[in-house]
């Protein structure tokens, strides 16, 4: 079971890899000036889409039939273990998207702060 949440670990690795809200901030910084609200909703789409993946990938652990004699044989042990390796998993992804957040937030809070100042002289 461990192996298979290091699976899903790896896709999070690879997805922030390629799709960090630097990266995102740097490729797409021309539609924030066009619709700052649509480049947020845009944003947090691709996440949401994410997240929905990684969380269909541990729930298929569960009913994966390679472990139904575990869960057979002790199905609270199992699904301790399923629930261990399940938070931890989503505490780490958690962190990240706090961490990815709040760079997005610097960066939409630095773009008011100078369109303020511009419509102020």
């Amino acid at each position: 079971m461990k192996i298979d949440f290091l699976e899903i670990n790896k896709n999070i690795t690879s997805f922030f890899d390629d799709f960090s809200s630097n990266k995102y901030i740097k490729d797409n910084e021309d539609l924030f000036l066009v619709s700052p609200e649509k480049w947020i909703s845009e944003y947090q789409k691709i996440i949401d889409i994410f997240i929905r993946k990684c969380v269909e990938d541990a729930h298929k652990i569960l009913i994966n039939k390679k472990y139904i004699f575990f869960i057979i044989n002790d199905n609270e042990k199992c699904y301790a273990l399923y629930k261990n390796h399940y938070d931890e998993i989503f505490d780490e992804l958690d962190k990240l998207l706090y961490k990815e957040q709040s760079l997005i937030n610097f960066f939409v809070t630095q773009k008011i702060k100078e369109y303020s100042d511009q419509e102020i002289h």
